[in-house]
């Protein structure tokens, strides 16, 4: 079937799309520790993606999906270029990586779904069941990207280690009692462990960078070249006008279409907003901003106060390789089970996973005979996500079945609530106390979850 050929070209430029951004982004926050500039840039970044998030809609009639998607991948390469210049250069850098935050993530659900379309009309199985199948394998890409990113710059950093051990005296030595839950980024400290966060030589982080810059572009010409043509507005159905986006579709000219009413800037963001304040998406949103929180958390947290400050910013993305392997099996595994057992089960299991995660950050603090438990956090986190991220997403196109676009947006600006609160409180707070944070809202946002069920979906697994 064509269409499975072009969506695994999708997908492959997807994976080579974040392959490039998860290996500069699992160091950012160890490579730029000074003044926090690291976290502070993602912050931007996160926060300006929320806020642009909301103006998308409108203009994909506009400008079209393909061509969003493609500014949106020149952009990613823009930030992981500004890495080369750190300081404020960071920070231009944050603000360009959340425009194209907000551009990518609101396309590529649509992506996704319409491939998942084509192959419900020609296929046996219930929509919903395509639909997930198809998040499961774009998830599964997005996660096994952070597996070869990583592996990139493990192999970067790894030699750079090697050629020029880091020259620590015993008047600087590690203090790995300021690593962990009592990380709190405490300028004296940051100084103190500072060898173990950054590379030794400069110029093993512009290889990085050069290479992951490479990367991105192969991304944007395969995408150029095979996606399918920019979306056009079609006439909206008449027994559904009170619908302001429906469906995702190809004609036989392969030209994407929306079927919608017309899309302007003020409409999208009222629309999208009165979908926020929806009791139904009321009840799940806290769980999707706990997703968002919990990726921010990972990328920052772990990464900087466990695999950074314990063994070294090589072994960082080795921890995210662990992560991106786990998340990835977990992703396509998630959406072959969900269609048996349902997603009530995958969310309980998810939840267990993640409590004892943080029981055992809490009562366990890493050393050299107990290191095994740094990449066990990393592999149980990425396996719990592989269930959260690619569910939570399918999710909002089942609840709101015909507002596609609008709950593709919506997921995008929620999720990246998390990601901006996480990243806002990085550096005003310890580990510890983000963690007992993550917790409290995990155990709020599960319970909104099921209520949701019973009040509105009563029977369903």
């Amino acid at each position: 079937m064509a269409f499975k050929k072009m969506f695994s070209i999708y997908n492959f430029g997807v994976f080579l799309t974040f392959t490039s951004l998860s290996g500069i982004m699992s160091v950012m926050s160890s490579i730029n520790v000074e003044e926090g500039m690291g976290v502070t840039a993602l912050a931007i970044g996160y926060g300006t993606s929320l806020v642009a998030a909301l103006i998308v809609p409108s203009l994909i009639e506009r400008v079209g999906c393909k061509k969003l998607f493609i500014i949106s991948e020149f952009g990613y390469m823009l930030f992981v270029i500004s890495n080369a210049y750190p300081s404020y250069n960071i920070l231009v850098g944050g603000f360009v990586q959340g425009l194209s935050e907000a551009l990518a993530w609101t396309v590529m659900p649509l992506f996704t779904f319409h491939y998942a379309k084509k192959h419900f009309t020609k296929g046996s199985k219930t929509n919903e069941e395509y639909a997930n199948h198809y998040m499961g394998y774009f998830f599964a890409a997005v996660e096994a990207s952070m597996i070869s990113g990583n592996a990139i710059g493990f192999l970067i950093f790894h030699i750079d280690r090697s050629v020029h051990p880091s020259n620590v005296t015993a008047e600087h030595a590690v203090d790995f009692k300021l690593c962990g839950i009592n990380d709190c980024q405490l300028p004296n400290a940051t100084e103190q462990n500072l060898s173990q966060y950054t590379p030794t030589q400069s110029m093993f982080l512009y290889i990085a960078i050069g290479t992951f810059a490479f990367i991105q572009l192969v991304a944007i010409i395969l995408h150029a070249l095979y996606l399918p043509k920019d979306l056009k507005p079609s006439q909206p159905d008449k027994a559904n006008n009170d619908t302001l986006i429906q469906v995702v579709n190809l004609n036989e000219n392969e030209e994407m279409e929306i079927s919608n009413n017309s899309v302007k800037l003020k409409t999208s963001v009222i629309t999208t907003l009165k979908l926020c304040v929806h009791p139904k998406h009321i009840l799940i949103s806290l769980l999707t901003i706990y997703n968002g929180m919990t990726l921010a958390f990972i990328m920052t947290e772990l990464t900087r106060a466990y695999a950074s400050c314990f063994f070294g910013l090589d072994k960082v993305s080795l921890c995210s390789m662990i992560f991106g392997a786990a998340d990835a099996f977990s992703a396509v595994i998630t959406g072959k089970l969900v269609a048996k057992i349902g997603r009530n089960i995958l969310f309980l299991v998810a939840f267990l996973i993640d409590v004892v995660c943080y029981v055992l950050c809490l009562l366990e603090l890493p050393n050299e005979h107990n290191q095994w438990l740094v990449y066990f956090l990393f592999f149980c986190l990425g396996a719990s996500d592989g269930v959260w991220q690619p569910l939570i997403m399918a999710m909002y196109g089942e609840y709101f079945p015909k507002q596609t676009i609008i709950a593709c947006n919506l997921w995008n600006v929620v999720i990246n609530v998390g990601y901006t609160f996480q990243f806002a409180i990085s550096t005003s707070l310890c580990v510890h106390s983000k963690i007992y944070i993550q917790l409290g809202v995990l155990v709020v946002g599960l319970v909104g979850y099921y209520a949701s069920q019973l009040l509105y979906y009563k029977g369903s697994k």
